[in-house]
């Protein structure tokens, strides 16, 4: 059960100060309370420990000096028993943690009582000082006293024991009567009275110290705890942050020491994931003076940095935090050149799109009418030549027409509808299709692939269609052989968490210096085509969270062109997939 405190509140005292580091920061007097909950179980769950293994030690005690009888055995065995009961019943209901822990101390009361009556030794009073502190740790104020004027009581009980043991027992009321009237000088001398007192005034001034800084402790324990846990919660969320950054990033403290790194700046530098580092200057000489100039001037260095051969070509930028004069914390953000270039060149390709595809939705319409009258000039010309020019114009009015169709199509913005296909089952469908759509042509396709396992991926099934088609037709126009093979393979990656589909063919393959622009706008390997369809492709697997690649053959004998399509499988259509 929770409280709702107040700013008075002991515990809630001195956390105004506290930068609330929530992301629910109204929460904090429940928070506070979840946590002295937490703290105040422990404490008890460690008292109670404490009371046990002190009666076990007992138990051992008593054993080897043959002080052990069955009574005294079974007492201390039902005392633990009894008090370890209560720490399992605390520690379920935590509202009661007050109310056992009071159980407890009366419990350690009478069981000191009772081995003070019947034992000469004193060694129960210092028992009976460690109960009293113990029951202070935890107790409220009020029961307290109760416990120390109970442990006084007992106290007074074994100082007189040695003038009750003179007389026989039983006693009638007469001879009580009789007794204290004739032997009171007995029970409470002088030294005794001092003694008594002084042991009274040293359990009450122990409990109440121990009572107090018991309670100041646990405040501070409980505040401490709870800013620690805000700290780590922080700290954890600030790391994800920084890991989910598509730039790679360092966080460095004033004097260059690393405090964080992301693992895209790893990738970036080409990194050991295991190289310890410590100094920015450790990482690279390079970096450090370049750190050591902005915080002097200001200025960042505009030339990108390499770090070694394996390593991309990135760009170096500092954010600082904290006061223009005394930096604490800045931030390293490291930009790939290349992912640079590439955003600003599909920017601009994208806005040129636009513009081309508006461009190309008007000159539909002339083109239309040139076309109608290219062919009307073909069936009235009766010179040949004439008739080749015509066709020729007809010929490049359809190559035109379908470049802006292209165009139309590759700006138009359509929703993926992403649903989980069957990867042989999509595969083999689309090689009938294609067989039957190009049934004119000479050649073969089929499906290769690890057909004993039920692998399905994420895609839109009619891009997906398309994304094969494109491929598919590329090998039809462009590998140059008589015998053509498109080949559909797929198979797991080693990760098992990916899926690869291959689209292979036999022909003669791609040139090695034209590899790099295969996937850019308007690029044609040759004199149609509008250079656009594979660019398409790369647009339609982003958009379905895929990726493709061309993965050229090795070898002296190396022949034809493999495209590879990477995308997440599963294993079972009624797997629901996460959400991105």
């Amino acid at each position: 059960m929770f409280f709702n405190r107040s700013k008075d509140d002991p515990l809630v005292e001195g956390m105004e100060q506290f930068p609330t580091l929530l992301m629910e920061p109204w929460r904090v007097n429940e928070l506070i309370e979840e946590e002295a909950v937490i703290q105040r179980r422990r404490l008890f769950r460690a008292i109670a420990w404490t009371r046990m293994g002190v009666a076990l030690l007992a138990l051992i005690v008593f054993f080897f000096y043959g002080h052990l009888d069955s009574v005294v055995t079974v007492v201390l065995l039902c005392y633990i028993i009894f008090i370890f009961a209560l720490m399992l019943r605390g520690s379920q209901h935590p509202d009661g943690i007050n109310r056992y822990s009071f159980l407890m101390a009366i419990f350690d009361l009478s069981l000191l009582s009772y081995f003070i009556v019947i034992n000469d030794s004193k060694a129960e009073i210092g028992f009976l000082f460690l109960s009293v502190l113990l029951s202070a740790m935890l107790m409220p104020f009020g029961r307290l006293l109760i416990i120390v004027t109970l442990a006084a009581l007992s106290i007074a009980i074994g100082s007189m024991k040695s003038v009750i043991n003179q007389f026989y027992w039983p006693f009638s009321a007469q001879n009580w009567w009789d007794i204290l009237q004739t032997q009171s000088h007995l029970f409470l001398p002088s030294e005794n009275l001092q003694a008594i007192l002084a042991m009274v005034v040293g359990i009450f001034v122990t409990a109440v110290v121990a009572n107090r800084l018991a309670s100041w402790s646990f405040r501070n324990e409980v505040k401490a705890q709870f800013r620690y846990k805000q700290v780590r919660h922080v700290l954890s969320f600030n790391r994800s942050i920084i890991e989910h950054l598509k730039s790679g990033v360092l966080v460095l403290t004033a004097d260059a020491k690393i405090i964080s790194i992301n693992q895209r700046a790893i990738e970036l530098l080409n990194l050991s994931s295991t190289q310890a580092i410590i100094h920015l200057r450790d990482l690279s000489i390079d970096l450090a003076r370049r750190y050591q100039h902005w915080l002097s001037s200001g200025i960042e260095a505009p030339m990108p940095y390499r770090h070694n051969e394996g390593a991309q070509e990135v760009s170096v930028s500092f954010s600082g935090f904290g006061q223009a004069e005394q930096r604490s914390v800045v931030m390293m953000n490291l930009e790939s050149v290349n992912e640079s270039l590439q955003q600003a060149q599909e920017a601009k390709l994208q806005s040129l799109g636009r513009l081309t595809a508006g461009v190309a939705h008007e000159i539909r319409n002339p083109l239309s009418s040139i076309s109608s009258a290219a062919q009307l000039l073909g069936e009235t010309a009766e010179n040949p030549q004439q008739k080749k020019l015509t066709n020729m114009i007809v010929t490049n009015v359809k190559r035109t027409n379908q470049i802006i169709s292209d165009i139309l199509g590759l700006f138009k913005e359509t929703q993926s509808r992403r649903e989980l296909l069957s990867v042989n089952e999509t595969l083999t469908q689309f090689c009938q299709d294609f067989s039957l759509a190009n049934s004119e042509r000479r050649f073969e396709i089929y499906v290769t692939g690890e057909k004993d396992l039920s692998l399905y991926f994420m895609f839109d099934a009619g891009q997906f269609d398309q994304v094969l088609w494109n491929l598919a037709q590329n090998a039809l126009k462009y590998a140059g052989v008589d015998n053509l093979i498109i080949t559909l393979q797929y198979q797991l990656a080693p990760s098992r968490k990916n899926i690869y589909i291959d689209v292979i063919d036999n022909g003669k393959g791609i040139p090695a210096e034209k590899i790099p622009h295969i996937f850019e706008p308007f690029y044609t390997g040759g004199t149609s085509g509008s250079g656009l369809g594979l660019y398409l492709v790369r647009e339609l697997c982003s958009a379905n969270n895929a990726n493709i690649v061309f993965m050229p053959f090795e070898g002296d004998d190396a022949f034809g062109a493999r495209f590879r399509i990477v995308t997440q499988t599963f294993f079972s259509k009624n797997t629901k997939p996460k959400a991105g």
